[in-house]
Formats: C-alpha cells, structure tokens, sequence
C-alpha cells in the first residue's frame, strides 16, 4: 500500500470509530447539507439509543442489535463510507451494488445464529447518484441512508455530549482519542480488553473518568456553587 493509500484508510479508519462512538452521545442534531435525508439520520440515532451498539461484529462497520423494528426484534447493519477528497466523489450505481451485496452477504451471517436483520443503514460524507438511489430501492429492508454528512459531524455530537457534563476541550480531545484506542483494543483483543461495545456509560467515562458523572444542570450548578461559597466562608 503506498503512504497515500495509507493515509486515506487511516482517515477512513479515524472517521469510522468516531461516528460509531458518537451513536450512542444523546439527541440528535440536525445539520444543512442534506436536509431531505435528515429523518432518516433521526430514526437511526432513535434505534441506537435503546439499541445495544457493537463496532466491527458480522463483517459490518457497526451493528445495533435488539431493536424492534414493526415489532420484529432484530439487528440493523451499519456500513460506513468516508472519502477525504474534496470534492467528495459520489457512490455511483456500482458502489452501491457492492455495498447491497456486503450487507446481504452479513445478513445471512445473522440468520445463521437464528437472528433477524430488520434494516440496513449507509452513513457516509459521499453524496450519491441516481443510480445508487435506484440500487438502494431494490433493498428488501427498511435502508437508512444518509449522505453527503459534515465530515466533522460525529465528533461535533461528542462534543457536544462532553459539555453536558462540564468537559472543557482538552479533555474532550482526550476523552475523543482514548475512545479510538479503546475501540482499536478491543476490537483487536476482545478477550482481554472487553467485546467492542459501545454504551452512553462508556462515554461519560471516556470523558470524565467515571460512569457515574451527571450532566450539568441549572440545580447542579446552583448546588455546587453553594457548596464553594460555604466552604469559603468556613476557611480557618
């Protein structure tokens, strides 16, 4: 592989892991660049909160498993597309095949453990063709798609969540980057770091040390700021 070929799966590889991280960082949030697939984003956001997310399971980017979906409990693939050229070439008729048959070929995968897919899902920051529009309308399950999605766009909603809880920006960096080398780990060596899992509770201790942090709120902040003036007075 050559430094640029290298470089470009590495890319793809940190835009991956984030996304997956981000699923599981709260509410939604909008954004402007494809308004007319933003429900489709919302409804798949919606099964990752209840949903148990898992990164890198059946030959898939993520997995969200034991979400019920027209009251059929389930597993939703998960493919995610990242290009760092600019402009972003579209996924033509072609690459949307491929990913059809990638998704397939895992469901199957599923229905050998006597399990259901319910959907499927494409997050990508590629814009798509009409003819990776047609392909995907070929799908027999439900396929939220979302494309042409900001680059940054995962990393903005974990940041988001980090501030909920008072995190200033370094340590959302750091919160952000042990994320990836945790996924990275366990991925790797799930018997001895933990299957690649991904829960709300990782992430508030990703980012503040323990998984009992609250996020901030106005009685929070009122309760702690008593708190130091009461201590201030008291000082000998």
């Amino acid at each position: 592989m050559s430094i640029d070929g290298g470089l470009t799966a590495l890319g793809g590889f940190l835009y991956q892991t984030v996304v997956a991280l981000s699923l599981k960082a709260d509410t939604f949030q909008a954004y402007d660049d494809a308004p007319h697939l933003q429900d489709d984003l919302e409804t798949l956001l919606g099964f990752a909160t209840d949903g148990t997310v898992r990164y890198e399971d059946v030959d898939q980017d993520i997995t969200i498993k034991n979400v019920l979906h027209d009251g059929q409990p389930g597993y939703i693939l998960v493919q995610v597309k990242y290009s760092s050229r600019f402009p972003r070439p579209s996924l033509n008729k072609s690459d949307m095949t491929e990913i059809m048959a990638r998704l397939q070929a895992s469901e199957e995968k599923v229905r050998a453990r006597e399990q259901h897919v319910t959907a499927y899902s494409l997050l990508t920051n590629r814009p798509l063709t009409t003819g990776a529009e047609d392909v995907k309308r070929t799908s027999h399950l439900p396929f939220y798609t979302t494309s042409s999605l900001p680059e940054r766009y995962g990393e903005e909603r974990l940041r988001q969540f980090a501030r909920r809880f008072g995190c200033i920006n370094a340590e959302i960096e750091d919160g952000i980057l042990r994320g990836i080398g945790d996924l990275l780990q366990r991925t790797t060596h799930p018997r001895y770091n933990g299957e690649p899992v991904i829960t709300r509770e990782m992430l508030i201790e990703l980012f503040t040390g323990t998984q009992q942090a609250h996020m901030l709120s106005p009685e929070i902040v009122l309760e702690k700021s008593q708190q130091q003036l009461s201590n201030l007075f008291h000082m000998p």
